[in-house]
Order: C-alpha cells, then sequence, then structure tokens
C-alpha cells in the first residue's frame, strides 16, 4: 500500500522510515503533518482576517477621517463666505453712509453759499435803491433850488418892473 498521495510537502518520506514502522505509523505520521499544516493554515487564515479587519477598519477611519475634513473644510469655506459677505455688507454700509455724509455736507455748503448770495444780493439791492432814493432826494433838492431861485428872480424882475412902474408914475 502506497501513502496518501499528498502534496510534496505533506507527504512523510517513507524511505526514511525505519523498517519497524508500519504503513500505519507513516500514514500517523502523514496526518499530524497535515493537522499541523491545517493549523498553520488556520492560524495564519485567521491572522490574516485580522489584518485585513485592522486594514479595512483603517480605511474606515481614514475615510471618516477624511469626509470629516472635507465636512470641516465646507464649513470653513461656508463661514469664510458668510464672514466676507459681511465684510462686503458692512464696506458697502460704511460706503453708503460716507457718500450720504458727503452729500449732506455738499447740500449745506450750496445752501450755505445760496444763502450769502441772496444776502449779498438783497444788501446790493438795497444799496442801489438807497443811492437811488439818495439820488432822487438830491434831483429833488435840486430842482426845488432851482424852482426858487427860478421863483426869486422872477419876484426880483417883478419887483423891479413894479419899481420902475412906480417909478414912472412919480
Amino acid at each position: 500500500i502506497s501513502p496518501i498521495a499528498l502534496p510534496g510537502s505533506l507527504v512523510a518520506d517513507t524511505a526514511d522510515a525505519s523498517p519497524d514502522n508500519s504503513l500505519l505509523d507513516a500514514a500517523r505520521q502523514n496526518m499530524d503533518l497535515i493537522k499541523d499544516r491545517v493549523t498553520r493554515e488556520v492560524e495564519s487564515s485567521g491572522e490574516r482576517r485580522a489584518e485585513y479587519k485592522r486594514l479595512e477598519d483603517k480605511v474606515r477611519e481614514d475615510v471618516a477621517e477624511r469626509r470629516a475634513e472635507k465636512e470641516k473644510a465646507k464649513q470653513e469655506m461656508i463661514e469664510n463666505e458668510r464672514i466676507a459677505a459681511e465684510e462686503k455688507a458692512e464696506r458697502e454700509r460704511l460706503a453708503a453712509e460716507e457718500e450720504a455724509e458727503q452729500e449732506r455736507i455738499a447740500a449745506e455748503e450750496k445752501a450755505e453759499r445760496e444763502s450769502i448770495a441772496a444776502e449779498e444780493k438783497a444788501e446790493q439791492e438795497r444799496i442801489a435803491a438807497e443811492e437811488k432814493a439818495e439820488q432822487e432826494r438830491l434831483a429833488a433838492e435840486k430842482e426845488a433850488e432851482q424852482e426858487r431861485l427860478a421863483a426869486e428872480e422872477k419876484a426880483e424882475q417883478e419887483r423891479i418892473v413894479a419899481e420902475e412902474k412906480a417909478e414912472q408914475e412919480r
């Protein structure tokens, strides 16, 4: 009877067996070798499974970590966009306030210039009216003086004429 045909490393070398050993001992020896090999295979298979499990866990952790980092980056981006929008709104608000203040100042300055111009015009009109009134008063005084002088001269002439007539009558 030949030994059980097994892969090379599992077959006991029956040639090395002593002539006392029977075929049964060789078969037992083969069975022991097979058991050892199967035990080693099972142990290494368990180790491989444990290693695969560790690797899977590591991959899951890495994926979860990357997802967390992506989510964190996304949240940071959203926060940065919110901050940027707030800063832009604040800049626009400040610019609008500055523009409104400049417009208010310009309007006040324009109103002040118009008020001063109106006061100056009113003053010029008052001065012109006073000068015109003064000229009219002077013209009226001059005319009155001319009329008085004319009346005096006429009265003088009438007096002279009356004296000459009285002289002639006498």
